[in-house]
Protein backbone atom coordinates (compact mmCIF):
# COMPACT_ATOMS: atom_id res chain seq x y z
CA UNK A 1 0.00 0.00 0.00
CA UNK A 2 1.39 3.37 -0.98
CA UNK A 3 1.63 6.33 1.35
CA UNK A 4 -1.13 8.10 -0.58
CA UNK A 5 -3.49 5.13 -0.25
CA UNK A 6 -2.81 4.83 3.47
CA UNK A 7 -3.42 8.56 3.96
CA UNK A 8 -6.70 8.32 2.02
CA UNK A 9 -7.95 5.42 4.19
CA UNK A 10 -7.01 7.25 7.40
CA UNK A 11 -8.73 10.43 6.22
CA UNK A 12 -11.90 8.46 5.41
CA UNK A 13 -11.82 6.74 8.80
CA UNK A 14 -11.29 10.07 10.56
CA UNK A 15 -14.26 11.55 8.70
CA UNK A 16 -16.51 8.62 9.68
CA UNK A 17 -15.42 8.88 13.31
CA UNK A 18 -16.11 12.62 13.58
CA UNK A 19 -19.40 12.91 11.66
CA UNK A 20 -21.71 10.49 13.49
CA UNK A 21 -24.89 12.20 14.64
CA UNK A 22 -28.35 11.18 15.80
CA UNK A 23 -31.58 12.86 16.84
CA UNK A 24 -33.53 12.44 20.06
CA UNK A 25 -36.49 14.44 21.31
CA UNK A 26 -36.13 16.95 18.44
CA UNK A 27 -32.49 17.55 19.34
CA UNK A 28 -29.44 16.59 17.26
CA UNK A 29 -26.35 15.15 18.93
CA UNK A 30 -22.82 14.56 17.64
CA UNK A 31 -20.97 11.46 18.78
CA UNK A 32 -17.59 12.64 20.04
CA UNK A 33 -15.91 9.27 20.71
CA UNK A 34 -15.90 5.86 19.06
CA UNK A 35 -17.77 4.74 15.98
CA UNK A 36 -21.44 4.35 15.27
CA UNK A 37 -23.00 0.89 15.50
CA UNK A 38 -23.72 -0.46 12.05
CA UNK A 39 -20.82 1.28 10.33
CA UNK A 40 -19.08 -1.15 7.98
CA UNK A 41 -15.63 -0.42 9.32
CA UNK A 42 -16.71 -0.50 12.98
CA UNK A 43 -15.58 -4.12 13.67
CA UNK A 44 -12.17 -3.48 12.09
CA UNK A 45 -11.78 -0.23 14.01
CA UNK A 46 -12.79 -1.94 17.26
CA UNK A 47 -10.35 -4.80 16.65
CA UNK A 48 -7.51 -2.35 15.99
CA UNK A 49 -8.28 -0.40 19.15
CA UNK A 50 -8.59 -3.54 21.27
CA UNK A 51 -5.47 -5.00 19.65
CA UNK A 52 -3.47 -1.94 20.70
CA UNK A 53 -4.74 -2.26 24.28
CA UNK A 54 -4.11 -6.02 24.23
CA UNK A 55 -0.53 -5.65 23.03
CA UNK A 56 0.35 -3.07 25.67
CA UNK A 57 -1.58 -4.41 28.67
CA UNK A 58 -1.87 -8.18 28.17
CA UNK A 59 1.17 -9.27 26.13
CA UNK A 60 3.46 -6.70 27.74
CA UNK A 61 3.73 -5.11 31.18
CA UNK A 62 1.36 -7.70 32.60
CA UNK A 63 2.35 -9.06 36.04
CA UNK A 64 -0.43 -11.67 35.78
CA UNK A 65 0.65 -13.20 32.47
CA UNK A 66 2.01 -16.32 34.18
CA UNK A 67 -1.51 -17.17 35.38
CA UNK A 68 -3.05 -17.12 31.89
CA UNK A 69 -3.20 -20.70 30.64
CA UNK A 70 -5.49 -19.59 27.86
CA UNK A 71 -6.52 -16.20 26.49
CA UNK A 72 -8.73 -15.43 23.52
CA UNK A 73 -10.72 -12.42 22.38
CA UNK A 74 -13.63 -11.84 19.99
CA UNK A 75 -13.69 -8.08 19.38
CA UNK A 76 -14.46 -6.86 22.94
CA UNK A 77 -15.37 -10.16 24.61
CA UNK A 78 -12.49 -12.04 26.25
CA UNK A 79 -12.27 -15.53 27.71
CA UNK A 80 -9.48 -16.59 30.05
CA UNK A 81 -8.50 -19.80 31.77
CA UNK A 82 -6.77 -18.71 34.95
CA UNK A 83 -4.29 -20.81 36.91
CA UNK A 84 -3.91 -19.03 40.21
CA UNK A 85 -5.73 -17.76 43.27
CA UNK A 86 -9.31 -16.73 42.59
CA UNK A 87 -9.12 -13.46 44.48
CA UNK A 88 -6.24 -12.29 42.28
CA UNK A 89 -8.53 -12.24 39.24
CA UNK A 90 -9.99 -8.96 40.53
CA UNK A 91 -6.46 -7.54 40.42
CA UNK A 92 -6.21 -8.58 36.76
CA UNK A 93 -9.48 -6.77 36.00
CA UNK A 94 -8.16 -3.67 37.76
CA UNK A 95 -4.97 -3.94 35.69
CA UNK A 96 -7.06 -4.14 32.50
CA UNK A 97 -9.12 -1.11 33.50
CA UNK A 98 -6.01 0.94 34.23
CA UNK A 99 -5.52 2.19 30.67
CA UNK A 100 -5.48 5.58 28.93
CA UNK A 101 -8.04 4.56 26.28
CA UNK A 102 -11.20 4.88 28.37
CA UNK A 103 -11.87 1.14 28.30
CA UNK A 104 -13.67 -0.40 31.27
CA UNK A 105 -14.26 -4.13 31.73
CA UNK A 106 -16.55 -6.26 33.85
CA UNK A 107 -15.83 -9.91 34.61
CA UNK A 108 -17.61 -13.18 35.38
CA UNK A 109 -15.67 -16.04 36.97
CA UNK A 110 -16.57 -19.64 37.76
CA UNK A 111 -14.73 -22.89 38.43
CA UNK A 112 -17.15 -25.18 36.63
CA UNK A 113 -19.02 -23.44 33.81
CA UNK A 114 -19.19 -20.17 31.97
CA UNK A 115 -21.10 -18.60 29.07
CA UNK A 116 -19.04 -17.03 26.30
CA UNK A 117 -20.70 -15.61 23.19
CA UNK A 118 -23.17 -18.33 22.11
CA UNK A 119 -21.36 -21.12 23.98
CA UNK A 120 -21.96 -22.55 27.43
CA UNK A 121 -18.59 -24.00 28.46
CA UNK A 122 -18.28 -26.55 31.26
CA UNK A 123 -15.79 -29.19 32.31
CA UNK A 124 -16.23 -32.75 33.52
CA UNK A 125 -13.27 -34.86 34.65
CA UNK A 126 -10.75 -32.34 33.31
CA UNK A 127 -12.44 -32.22 29.92
CA UNK A 128 -13.92 -29.01 28.54
CA UNK A 129 -17.25 -29.37 26.76
CA UNK A 130 -19.49 -26.87 25.03
CA UNK A 131 -23.18 -26.53 24.37
CA UNK A 132 -25.45 -23.78 23.13
CA UNK A 133 -26.06 -20.72 25.25
CA UNK A 134 -29.12 -18.51 24.83
CA UNK A 135 -29.51 -15.21 26.63
CA UNK A 136 -32.73 -14.82 28.64
CA UNK A 137 -33.69 -11.97 26.32
CA UNK A 138 -33.13 -13.95 23.13
CA UNK A 139 -35.94 -13.42 20.63
CA UNK A 140 -36.82 -14.83 17.24
CA UNK A 141 -34.97 -12.73 14.68
CA UNK A 142 -35.08 -15.26 11.82
CA UNK A 143 -36.35 -14.07 8.45
CA UNK A 144 -39.99 -14.90 7.81
CA UNK A 145 -40.39 -17.51 5.09
CA UNK A 146 -43.09 -15.45 3.39
CA UNK A 147 -40.84 -12.41 3.20
CA UNK A 148 -39.52 -10.94 -0.03
CA UNK A 149 -35.96 -12.23 0.29
CA UNK A 150 -34.50 -14.56 -2.33
CA UNK A 151 -36.07 -18.01 -2.02
CA UNK A 152 -32.77 -19.93 -1.99
CA UNK A 153 -31.51 -17.77 0.85
CA UNK A 154 -34.53 -18.65 2.96
CA UNK A 155 -34.31 -22.34 2.05
CA UNK A 156 -30.75 -22.44 3.37
CA UNK A 157 -31.52 -20.76 6.70
CA UNK A 158 -32.71 -23.97 8.47
CA UNK A 159 -29.58 -25.82 7.38
CA UNK A 160 -27.26 -23.04 8.55
CA UNK A 161 -29.04 -22.72 11.88
CA UNK A 162 -29.01 -26.46 12.59
CA UNK A 163 -25.35 -26.53 11.54
CA UNK A 164 -24.39 -23.87 14.08
CA UNK A 165 -26.56 -25.41 16.78
CA UNK A 166 -24.93 -28.82 16.38
CA UNK A 167 -21.35 -27.60 15.93
CA UNK A 168 -21.57 -25.76 19.24
CA UNK A 169 -22.12 -29.04 21.09
CA UNK A 170 -19.29 -31.46 21.82
CA UNK A 171 -21.76 -34.02 23.15
CA UNK A 172 -24.71 -35.29 21.13
CA UNK A 173 -26.82 -35.34 24.30
CA UNK A 174 -26.43 -31.53 24.58
CA UNK A 175 -27.84 -30.98 21.10
CA UNK A 176 -31.40 -29.78 21.53
CA UNK A 177 -33.19 -28.74 18.35
CA UNK A 178 -36.73 -28.26 19.67
CA UNK A 179 -36.25 -24.53 20.34
CA UNK A 180 -34.97 -23.92 16.82
CA UNK A 181 -37.77 -26.02 15.33
CA UNK A 182 -40.33 -23.89 17.12
CA UNK A 183 -38.68 -20.66 15.96
CA UNK A 184 -38.67 -21.83 12.34
CA UNK A 185 -42.28 -22.92 12.63
CA UNK A 186 -43.30 -19.52 14.01
CA UNK A 187 -41.63 -17.88 11.00
CA UNK A 188 -43.61 -19.97 8.52
CA UNK A 189 -40.91 -22.42 7.35
CA UNK A 190 -42.38 -25.63 5.83
CA UNK A 191 -42.09 -28.60 8.15
CA UNK A 192 -40.64 -30.76 5.38
CA UNK A 193 -37.84 -28.21 4.78
CA UNK A 194 -37.05 -28.08 8.51
CA UNK A 195 -36.99 -31.89 8.84
CA UNK A 196 -34.75 -32.26 5.80
CA UNK A 197 -32.23 -29.73 7.09
CA UNK A 198 -32.25 -31.26 10.57
CA UNK A 199 -31.63 -34.82 9.39
CA UNK A 200 -29.02 -33.80 6.81
CA UNK A 201 -26.87 -31.98 9.31
CA UNK A 202 -27.19 -34.62 11.99
CA UNK A 203 -25.75 -37.19 9.56
CA UNK A 204 -22.96 -34.83 8.54
CA UNK A 205 -22.02 -33.84 12.10
CA UNK A 206 -22.18 -37.15 13.88
CA UNK A 207 -19.29 -38.42 11.75
CA UNK A 208 -17.17 -35.33 12.43
CA UNK A 209 -18.02 -35.16 16.13
CA UNK A 210 -16.19 -38.43 16.81
CA UNK A 211 -12.85 -36.80 16.05
CA UNK A 212 -13.35 -33.64 18.14
CA UNK A 213 -10.63 -33.03 20.71
CA UNK A 214 -12.06 -32.12 24.08
CA UNK A 215 -10.02 -28.92 24.08
CA UNK A 216 -12.18 -27.75 21.15
CA UNK A 217 -10.60 -26.32 18.04
CA UNK A 218 -10.41 -22.78 19.37
CA UNK A 219 -9.24 -23.45 22.92
CA UNK A 220 -5.58 -22.98 22.16
CA UNK A 221 -3.36 -20.04 22.79
CA UNK A 222 -0.16 -19.26 20.90
CA UNK A 223 2.08 -17.80 23.54
CA UNK A 224 4.59 -16.16 21.22
CA UNK A 225 5.36 -13.46 23.79
CA UNK A 226 6.71 -16.14 26.14
CA UNK A 227 8.41 -18.29 23.49
CA UNK A 228 6.79 -21.45 24.78
CA UNK A 229 5.09 -22.55 21.58
CA UNK A 230 1.50 -23.65 22.02
CA UNK A 231 -0.26 -24.47 25.25
CA UNK A 232 -2.93 -27.11 25.00
CA UNK A 233 -5.47 -27.35 27.79
CA UNK A 234 -5.05 -31.11 27.87
CA UNK A 235 -1.76 -30.65 29.74
CA UNK A 236 -3.34 -28.80 32.66
CA UNK A 237 -5.37 -29.86 35.65
CA UNK A 238 -8.54 -27.86 35.17
CA UNK A 239 -9.73 -28.52 38.71
CA UNK A 240 -7.22 -25.89 39.79
CA UNK A 241 -8.31 -23.33 37.22
CA UNK A 242 -10.98 -20.70 36.82
CA UNK A 243 -12.93 -19.84 33.70
CA UNK A 244 -13.17 -16.07 33.39
CA UNK A 245 -14.77 -13.77 30.87
CA UNK A 246 -14.13 -10.07 30.49
CA UNK A 247 -16.59 -7.86 28.67
CA UNK A 248 -15.99 -4.30 27.59
CA UNK A 249 -18.58 -2.36 29.56
CA UNK A 250 -18.14 1.29 28.55
CA UNK A 251 -15.83 3.69 26.82
CA UNK A 252 -15.23 6.64 29.05
CA UNK A 253 -15.01 10.09 27.43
Amino acid sequence: MSHGQATFILDCARYCLTHNYFSFDDQYYLQVQGTAMGAKFAPSYANLAMGLWENRHICQNNPYLKHLIFYERFINDIIIIWDGAGDVIDDLVSHCNNNPYGLSFTSVTDRDKLAFLDLDLYHINNEIHAKNYFKPTTGNSLLHYKGCHYRKWKDNIPKGQFCRLRENCTKTSDYQSRLLRNKLKDKGYPESLVDQAHKRYLQHTNQAALSLDFTLTFLKWRQSSRNTGQYCLKTHTLDLCYLTTLELLIEKP
